[in-house]
């Protein structure tokens, strides 16, 4: 049974492995975040400010986190049609 694999949009932020343009192999030297994780970042602050409209809310942490990588994940996919 294989394990279904999340497309996490790439690197956000590669650096070529040649000092001068890229290298024939596209591989990278360091990676950094995914683009999944940075459009998570961008989206958490909007996530967390749902505490403000709805004070009863009581936002955790972790459901914060949650619904920000469920948006990184829309967004992705919509970038993907």
């Amino acid at each position: 049974m294989s394990i279904p694999t999340r497309d996490d949009g790439g690197p956000a932020f590669p650096r070529p492995r040649t000092a001068f343009g890229y290298s024939e192999s596209i591989q990278y030297e360091q990676d950094g975040m995914t683009l999944r994780d940075w459009f998570a970042g961008q989206a958490l602050e909007t996530v967390c400010l749902l505490q403000d409209v709805d004070p009863s809310a009581r936002l955790t942490p972790a459901y914060c986190a949650q619904r920000a990588y469920d948006v990184a994940d829309a967004m992705i996919a919509e970038r993907a049609k």
